[in-house]
C-alpha cells in the first residue's frame, strides 16, 4: 500500500480485504543489551500506532495482523527470556498494541516449542511466538541432552508453524503444524471476532495459570526405581545407578522433570533436570511413560540416599514431590 515505507522497514500489505503489517527492528539495536530489549526507530513506532488506529477506525470489527522479529515482552512463552545479556524479546510495541484489541502480532526470535499453550497471550491485543521452521530453542532450563544451555540435542528434528484462518464472521482460527510430520499438533488457538467490550480477549491470558483454571501436574508415589551393579561390590566402593522414573500425568503436558539426590548429611550430591517431550509429539498422549538414565553422582554401597523426584506444567506449577530411599 502506499503508506507503506520501506525506508524504515514498515509495510502495509491488504490480502483479500484483511490488513498486515510488518515493523521491523533498527539494525544497529537488534543485538540489544539486557536493559534496552530489541530496540525500533521512534519513526517506526509512530508509524505502526497511526497505521493501527486508522485501521481499526475504518474496521473496527476486523483483526490487524502484524509482524516483527521478536516476541513481545512478557507476551507468550519466551517473552522474558533472556541468554547472556540478550533479551530475546521487545518492550518497544506492547504499549502501542494495547491501544488496539484487534491487533494479532506474530514474533518470534526465541524459536520456542509451539506446542505449549503459552505460546498465545492476550493482554490488551493478541500475541503469539511462532517457533521456527528451521529449528527448536529452549529456555535455559540447564537441561540433561543440551549442547548448549538454549539447545536441545535434538533440536534440529523440530520444523513448526501457523496456519491461520478466517471466517467470514472474522473469527480466526489458528493451526499449530509440525512440518517434519506433516500434521497439526494439538487443537488450534480460536479468536472470537473482536468486540466492543474488549471480550474476545478474556480466553488466552495468564489466567490459564491460576489455580483455579490448571490443575497441577501429578507423580505416582512408585514413581521411582533403580537398578545398580552393587551385586558386583563390597562396602564402601563405588556403584553405578540407573535410575527410571513414570512420567507424571497433567491437564495438559508436562514440561519439565527435576530429579536431586542427596546424601545421609542432607547435602545434594546430583540434579539432573529433563526437559519433557512434548515438543516432539502431536499430542500430548503420545508422551514418553517413562524415563530411564544413570545417575553421575559418587555413590558408595553401605550408604543411604534420598531420592527427590518432581514435575512442572507449562507454567511451571509444580507438582507433588516423590522421593525414594536408595541403599546400594
Amino acid at each position: 500500500e502506499s503508506d507503506s515505507r520501506l525506508d524504515i522497514g514498515c509495510v502495509h500489505q491488504i490480502v483479500n480485504g484483511y490488513h498486515f503489517l510488518a515493523v521491523n527492528p533498527m539494525d544497529e539495536g537488534y543485538r540489544n543489551t539486557l536493559a534496552n530489549s530489541v530496540m525500533y526507530t521512534t519513526e517506526a513506532k509512530e508509524w505502526l500506532d497511526q497505521t493501527m488506529a486508522k485501521l481499526t477506525a475504518e474496521n473496527p470489527d476486523q483483526y490487524v495482523f502484524v509482524s516483527t522479529h521478536p516476541i513481545m515482552y512478557g507476551m507468550a512463552y519466551g517473552g522474558e527470556h533472556t541468554y547472556t545479556t540478550t533479551g530475546w524479546f521487545t518492550r518497544e510495541l506492547n504499549e502501542i498494541l494495547r491501544k488496539y484489541p484487534q491487533a494479532v502480532i506474530f514474533g518470534g526470535h526465541v524459536h520456542f516449542s509451539i506446542n505449549s499453550d503459552t505460546s498465545i497471550m492476550q493482554d490488551g491485543f493478541t500475541s503469539l511466538q511462532c517457533g521456527s521452521v528451521n529449528y527448536m530453542s529452549n529456555e535455559d532450563g540447564e537441561y540433561r541432552d543440551s549442547n548448549a544451555a538454549v539447545s536441545l540435542i535434538d533440536r534440529e528434528t523440530v520444523h513448526s508453524g501457523y496456519l491461520v484462518q478466517v471466517d467470514g464472521n472474522n473469527n480466526v482460527r489458528i493451526l499449530r503444524l509440525n512440518f517434519g510430520y506433516k500434521k497439526e499438533v494439538k487443537y488450534p488457538f480460536v479468536l472470537k471476532a473482536p468486540q466492543a467490550d474488549g471480550s474476545h480477549l478474556l480466553d488466552y491470558g495468564w489466567d490459564r495459570g491460576s489455580s483455579e483454571k490448571n490443575e497441577a501436574p501429578v507423580l505416582a508415589a512408585d514413581a521411582i526405581s533403580i537398578v545398580d551393579n552393587s551385586a558386583e561390590k563390597a562396602v564402601g566402593e563405588q556403584v553405578t545407578p540407573r535410575l527410571t522414573f513414570k512420567s507424571g500425568t497433567d491437564d495438559d503436558q508436562i514440561h519439565a522433570y527435576a530429579v536431586s539426590v542427596r546424601d545421609d548429611r542432607g547435602y545434594i550430591i546430583e540434579t539432573q533436570r529433563v526437559p519433557a517431550d512434548f515438543y516432539k509429539v502431536k499430542r500430548p498422549d503420545q508422551m514418553k511413560e517413562q524415563w530411564s538414565f544413570t545417575l553421575t553422582g559418587k555413590y558408595d554401597k553401605g550408604e543411604t540416599y534420598e531420592i527427590m523426584l518432581v514435575a512442572c506444567d507449562d507454567w511451571g506449577v509444580a507438582s507433588n514431590i516423590v522421593t525414594y530411599t536408595y541403599q546400594p
